[in-house]
């Protein structure tokens, strides 16, 4: 089932000419943010919170990050900087992508941490961080993939938190722009051929290439009532 999706996805993304291809986040189209180093390291839990640089007091913010081929969403919770008070929050995140990701790092995950759960195929986990005054909370997820990326995030039990934003950055690593996120939201990855509709409807390879996507989704709707 999940092979015949990303199928379709894959021809339906070929049948017209590549003119953008990238994340969406709640719907808007996202930029990355270049890193010279891995994600972890980038994160650099010191003193119990993240030390990026880009922590805010009283917000959650997310944000996806690319070092040398690979795309990681980072969760930071908090700043331990201005944090003015104890926060927290309750996240459940379903991985419905072709390629499943995976948690690289939690922020105080343990016996004595947050509470961490996730299922056997690794496709739905659950994360409730809590944090005190001068400390802050997070992550950093290992999307397993661009093509086929499929991630719904919920967040409940907000305690603290004023602001959910999904960070976007230039080539400099600056952010250059957020995006207001509601306590449900998605990534995804896609490619746009709205530019090429024409050339879509004019070449009979697109043509064929529709065609094909269309007889895919078919027998995934037939595998779904089987």
């Amino acid at each position: 089932m999940r092979l015949l999706k990303y199928i379709a996805f894959v021809v339906l993304s070929l049948s017209g000419s590549f003119a953008q291809a990238g994340f969406i986040a709640s719907g808007n189209q996202v930029s990355t943010l270049s890193l010279k180093q891995d994600a972890v390291s980038f994160y650099d839990y010191t003193n119990g919170s993240a030390n990026t640089g880009f922590e805010e007091s009283n917000s959650l913010l997310f944000f996806i990050t690319e070092f040398a081929g690979s795309h990681h969403l980072v969760g930071l919770f908090d700043s331990p900087v201005e944090s003015q008070d104890m926060g927290g929050v309750d996240l459940l995140m379903e991985d419905k992508s072709f390629n499943l990701g995976g948690f690289d790092f939690i922020d105080d995950q343990g016996p004595n941490g947050d509470y961490f759960w996730q299922n056997t195929l690794g496709t739905l986990s659950v994360f409730k961080s809590g944090w005190a005054k001068g400390y802050s909370d997070g992550f950093v997820y290992n999307i397993g993939g661009t093509l086929g990326t499929d991630i719904t995030l919920k967040l409940s039990k907000l305690r603290g938190i004023n602001a959910i934003s999904f960070l976007n950055f230039d080539g400099q690593g600056n952010i250059i722009s957020r995006e207001s996120l509601d306590t449900t939201f998605d990534i995804k990855y896609i490619v746009d051929t709205n530019s090429n509709r024409d050339q879509l409807v004019s070449t009979p390879s697109h043509l064929f290439s529709f065609g094909l996507a269309l007889l895919v989704l078919t027998l995934v709707r037939r595998n779904a009532k089987n």
